[in-house]
């Protein structure tokens, strides 16, 4: 496990993106990949909706290819998972990272973006678990009440219900701000490490790594949210802007840009706090 490290250097992180030497390609290709899947999924719902006039063969159809579809794009997701493990490793160890190809190694980057996705996602488990919870609180009146009335107990039950709701959704949120960013840097910087899927997922060595890194942990915090509220806003303003024709450009350039930067940039620190 690595050892206590210093306040990773944000300024660095930042700047890394945009002086990789091809970083105008490397943001293409990655909002490409994206963006390709969604042309796809939208063909796939035309498509599905036109097949609909066939009663079984159509929905059969529309199914099959919508569950193809998502898959794909959980594929994707697990592919950039991967080489944002290469890239991490290649910081880690002081190598050049404009020699990784972004799209390469496509079976290999999938199997190992799958394995940090699925350990991200066992941790996720309790948020997602208090999430069907709070949504059931919801329908659990209804039932309790068949249906509700107008007298005062059903009332009771109903805003009970809507009550525990809102305690099990804020709940579940916050768990999952913290596995998203504390455990999850966790997770990804000891996978990289050893590529270990057992360690990774390890309470005592996320706990110990969490310790020795936790100003690491809360600069990847804020950095990784400070991006992602200046990508929103860029986008909102961008869509504001549509009508003087200047957001249908703006607007895909702060995808393509915002994406790629804040998946290098997040690359790039936990590549820092694993630095040997």
């Amino acid at each position: 496990m690595a050892k206590k490290q210093n306040s990773i250097d944000v300024e660095k992180a930042v700047r890394f993106f945009f002086e990789l030497p091809d970083w105008k390609d490397r943001a293409l290709k990655f909002a490409g990949v994206y963006l390709a899947a969604y042309v796809v999924l939208i063909i796939v719902y035309v498509l599905g909706f036109v097949a609909s006039i066939i009663p079984i063969l159509g929905a059969l159809l529309f199914c099959g290819s919508f569950i193809l579809v998502w898959l794909g794009m959980i594929a994707i997701n697990f592919y950039f998972q991967g080489y944002k493990i290469e890239v991490t490793e290649a910081v880690a160890a002081g190598k050049k990272v404009e020699d990784i190809v972004i799209l390469d190694k496509y079976q290999e980057r999938v199997k190992e973006g799958a394995k940090l996705s699925i350990a991200s996602f066992i941790y996720m488990l309790p948020s997602v678990i208090l999430y069907f919870a709070a949504y059931a609180m919801m329908f659990i009146p209804l039932i309790l009440t068949d249906g509700g009335g107008q007298n005062e107990e059903p009332s009771g039950i109903f805003l009970v219900g809507m009550l525990l709701f809102y305690v099990l959704f804020f709940i579940g949120w916050i768990l999952q701000m913290i596995v998203q960013f504390a455990i999850f840097p966790a997770i990804w910087a000891t996978y990289s490490l050893e590529h270990n899927f057992k360690k990774s997922i390890s309470p005592e060595v996320l706990w110990s790594f969490i310790k020795d890194n936790y100003i690491n942990i809360i600069l990847f915090l804020a950095i990784t949210m400070g991006m992602s509220m200046v990508m929103g806003f860029a986008a909102m303003l961008s869509l504001v802007l549509v009508l003087l024709c200047i957001g249908i450009v703006l607007y895909p350039l702060v995808f393509i840009v915002g994406g790629a930067l804040i998946m290098h940039a997040q690359a790039h620190m936990v590549g820092q706090m694993i630095k040997q």
